[in-house]
C-alpha cells in the first residue's frame, strides 16, 4: 500500500512540475525577453490561478526565534515570489530575470528558498521549490533566448 501511495505521489509531483514548466514557457513565449521580474510574476500567477492552483504572490514568511525563556518572537521576514498549492503539494517559486543562471550553487536565492522551507507554516505533505529565470538578452551576446531556465530542487517528502 505504501509503495502505491509513493508512486501516486511521485506522479502527482511530476505532473505539477511539468505543468508549471508549461505555464512558464507560455508566459515567456507570449511576453518575450526584457520585462521586469514583477511582470513575469503577475503573468505566471494568472496562469497558476487559471489552472486551478491556489496561489499568492509576495508571500511573507515570518522568521521565528525562540528565546531562552521559551517565548517565540518574529525576528525577520522572508519573501517568496509565489507560493502555490495543488494536490497537497506546496510550490515555492522564486523568479529571476538574468541573462543566464550559470552554476546553480552560486545563487543565494536557492539557499533562501531552502531556508524558508523550515519556516513555512503550511500543512502540506510536500514542498516543491522552483527557481525560474526569464532570461534577458545582453548586448554583444547574440545567443537565442527561447525559453526560461527552470530548476527544481529535490526535497524529501514531509510525513
Amino acid at each position: 500500500m505504501k509503495q502505491q501511495e509513493n508512486q501516486n505521489y511521485s506522479q502527482i509531483k511530476s505532473f505539477i512540475m511539468q505543468d508549471i514548466k508549461k505555464m512558464a514557457n507560455r508566459v515567456f513565449r507570449q511576453l518575450g525577453s526584457g520585462h521586469t521580474e514583477k511582470t513575469y510574476q503577475n503573468a505566471l500567477l494568472a496562469e497558476l490561478l487559471d489552472n486551478n492552483y491556489t496561489a499568492i504572490s509576495e508571500y511573507i514568511i515570518p522568521i521565528q526565534y525562540i528565546t531562552s525563556k521559551g517565548n517565540m518572537r518574529t525576528v525577520s521576514n522572508g519573501r517568496v515570489d509565489i507560493l502555490a498549492e495543488k494536490d497537497n503539494i506546496a510550490i515555492l517559486i522564486e523568479l529571476k530575470t538574468l541573462p543566464y543562471l550559470g552554476r546553480l550553487t552560486e545563487h543565494k536565492e536557492l539557499l533562501q528558498i531552502i531556508k524558508y522551507i523550515n519556516y513555512l507554516p503550511v500543512a502540506t505533505s510536500d514542498i516543491l521549490p522552483m527557481l525560474i529565470n526569464f532570461p534577458v538578452s545582453v548586448p554583444g551576446n547574440p545567443g537565442k533566448i527561447d525559453s526560461p531556465e527552470i530548476f527544481v530542487l529535490s526535497m524529501p517528502r514531509r510525513d
